[in-house]
């Protein structure tokens, strides 16, 4: 994920990938096993694709359309 986000317990802005790996690491102990996979695909979208809004802002800057934007959005969804 590229940007920066708030580190709840600092309120620091820390790269949003950071904090990723960091929920990530966290949370693992505490996944059921028949979950992880499902975890892990997950996260790797995130940490190669973004977010939402990374997907948004890539799918915008292509032509400056806001009509890409809700393209992409129902390619998604559909």
């Amino acid at each position: 994920m590229k940007g920066q986000s708030i580190d709840l317990p600092s309120g620091r802005l820390q790269p949003a990938g950071l904090l990723l790996e960091q929920l990530w690491n966290t949370a693992l102990p505490a996944l059921p096993s028949d979950d992880l996979d499902i975890a892990e695909t997950v996260r790797q979208r995130l940490a190669g694709q973004g977010n939402g809004a990374d997907r948004q802002r890539a799918a915008y800057r292509h032509r400056h359309s806001h009509h890409d934007v809700v393209d992409r959005l129902i390619q998604q969804t559909v």
